[in-house]
């Protein structure tokens, strides 16, 4: 199946929001752009073979630079002769000095006249470099520009959606995590619950690894294959059945919601980051330009935001439901003991338990402590 059939159906099949898919790619349109520019080299007699061979001897260069406004501006600028005598295995017109001063009246002209090149025609250098005027590879590579533009802008506003988003569910995770100051009112809270959950979110790193051997942002094949190991481990341990409150379970539900965006999100950026690596490789192929060399990196493909989306869910809840895991004896004070005989009130009963065994012994010495105390015995 052709790419270009193969990414339409696959922005059918994902169900993506009508306004991501409007932004998406427009691959059958710069195709038929490729086509034109095509056409128009083989007019001006620089057909495929020819700007092989003229680029490997470096008798021809094609740049893509970039404006005031950081517009990619291509450019095919050849040296028509070498020590005087022309070069015969560049078919076409006798002269390229006569292609480049084509009148915009002749029937041999490919575009309107822009006074603003006439002073580019020949490089400097006295080389005798000459540009080619083109159109069609303006208008692939300004088309290629804006969408990929438009791709970064819609990356942002959903960056700034799922962050409020992120914000809002932490909010809601503290509520119904919220410390309580007994342990009989601690049964009605959720927080060791959304403890064990978010320890478990933090095992899985869906959309980022801290692996050094494959750190850094996950492939979507792979984000998935961890999301769906996380929710089979909170199930497992039945998690959700086990919440005291109701709105933990539609907190949980938003929470897996979010995850499930990001990962059509990265999804979606890859699709797309596959149609400009193919529609670039396809214009080299057909063209002979070498593209591939000097395309801007950062044109590829928009901006990632699933990585920094994930680790922002994740300090988010650490704040909200797993703060102060880092405390130990050496940070103690009165402020921070009742901090944490609200957040951690099992571990504070067992350390206290076992602080008063250990001040036992150092009274009355190890054969007079037990934690069940003997009984008396009458001498």
């Amino acid at each position: 199946m052709k790419f270009g059939h193969a990414f339409q159906e696959a922005l059918a099949a994902a169900s993506y929001p009508e306004h991501w898919v409007e932004k998406a790619i427009p691959y059958r349109q710069l195709k038929k752009l490729l086509g034109k520019v095509r056409e128009e080299l083989i007019k001006n007699g620089y057909d495929p073979d020819t700007l092989h061979q003229l680029l490997a001897e470096h008798n021809a260069e094609y740049r893509l630079e970039t404006d005031d406004s950081h517009l990619l501006r291509p450019k095919l600028i050849v040296r028509p002769s070498l020590n005087g005598t022309s070069l015969e295995t560049t078919p076409g017109p006798r002269s390229l000095a006569e292609v480049s001063s084509t009148a915009p009246d002749s029937p041999n002209s490919v575009g309107p006249h822009d006074p603003d090149d006439d002073d580019d025609h020949e490089e400097p250098g006295g080389d005798g470099w000459v540009k080619i005027p083109l159109n069609s590879d303006g208008r692939f590579f300004g088309l290629l520009q804006s969408d990929v533009t438009e791709l970064d802008t819609l990356q942002e506003e959903e960056r700034h959606a799922m962050t409020d988003k992120i914000h809002l569910l932490g909010t809601e995770i503290a509520a119904v995590a919220k410390p309580r100051k007994s342990l009989i009112k601690l049964s009605k809270s959720d927080l060791y619950r959304w403890r064990e959950i978010f320890e478990l979110y933090l095992a899985a790193q869906v959309f980022f690894s801290t692996n050094e051997a494959a750190g850094g942002l996950r492939k979507s094949e792979k984000a998935q294959k961890q999301l769906v190991w996380f929710q089979d481990e909170v199930n497992k341990r039945q998690l959700p059945q086990k919440f005291k409150i109701e709105s933990s379970a539609t907190a949980y539900a938003q929470f897996l919601a979010l995850n499930a965006t990001l990962l059509q999100n990265l999804q979606f950026q890859e699709l797309n980051q596959t149609a400009v690596t193919k529609i670039i490789k396809k214009f080299d192929k057909r063209t002979s330009l070498g593209v591939k060399s000097t395309f801007p990196k950062a044109m590829y493909s928009a901006h990632f935001i699933s990585e920094a989306i994930s680790k922002d869910i994740c300090a988010q809840l650490a704040r909200e439901v797993v703060y102060a895991f880092q405390a130990n004896e050496t940070h103690i004070d009165e402020k921070l003991v009742r901090h944490l005989e609200q957040w951690f009130p099992k571990e504070t009963k067992e350390k206290q338990a076992y602080n008063e065994l250990e001040r036992r012994k150092e009274l009355l010495g190890d054969i007079y402590v037990d934690e069940k105390p003997p009984q008396c015995i009458v001498m």
